[in-house]
């Protein structure tokens, strides 16, 4: 495991519990036409997590393609969970959460979709933030967050962008999964995710020499 992939995916995880506190406090800015794509209505999300979904963590950038903060989501699927819960039960066991909180997302939130690189190089186009490892342009959360909603990354999106060694990249953004700056959750109920908890098929189990 490197650490480059250690840090990125931890930062999601810890994300992901909510360890801001503070909200941000934001107002739309107008925008005249961009080549930037809105995602549909988004099916019933999952936050998988103790904390209340409404309460969104202090968004701020960081040198790394992903933000701290925000309320992190990935797409309910009630026989796995979500991509995330079956990536957390598969790659690092220690962050699988037994609760969770499924709602559905406001359908008039704005949210930005990216489906494949050139959706990413738009939106850096817009919003261009600091450059980090090997020359990869990082997107600029804080400003995005002003006009948007928040951003959906796809199944598709993940495996296009999301490598290391292609710029520009989402490195560390692992999974299907939406990043939202502001509270656009309805109709939210709890969930009890021990019934996905599995082994890892990457758990190292100790010999037994006795």
């Amino acid at each position: 495991m490197s650490r480059g992939w250690y840090n990125h995916s931890r930062q999601h995880a810890l994300a992901a519990r909510g360890i801001s506190t503070k909200v941000p406090q934001v107002t739309r800015v107008a925008q005249s036409d961009e080549p930037l794509k809105v995602a549909p209505p988004l099916p019933t999300q999952l936050y998988a997590g103790y904390g209340d979904p409404h309460h969104i963590p202090a968004l701020r950038n960081e040198n790394l393609p992903k933000p701290w903060g925000g309320r992190w989501v990935s797409s309910w699927n009630p026989e796995t969970g979500s991509d995330w819960v079956q990536w957390t039960l598969d790659q690092v066991p220690d962050w699988f959460e037994e609760r969770g909180t499924v709602c559905e997302i406001d359908p008039n939130a704005r949210i930005l979709l990216i489906e494949n690189r050139q959706d990413l190089r738009n939106i850096l186009e817009v919003y261009p933030g600091r450059m980090g490892f090997e020359g990869n342009q990082h997107i600029d959360y804080e400003k995005l967050a002003k006009d948007y909603d928040g951003i959906h990354v796809t199944k598709e999106g993940v495996n296009r962008v999301g490598g290391l060694y292609s710029t520009p990249n989402l490195d560390g953004w692992d999974v299907e999964s939406t990043v939202l700056f502001r509270d656009v959750f309805r109709d939210c109920k709890s969930v009890n995710l021990e019934g996905y908890k599995r082994p890892s098929r990457y758990a190292i189990e100790d010999d037994d020499d006795d």
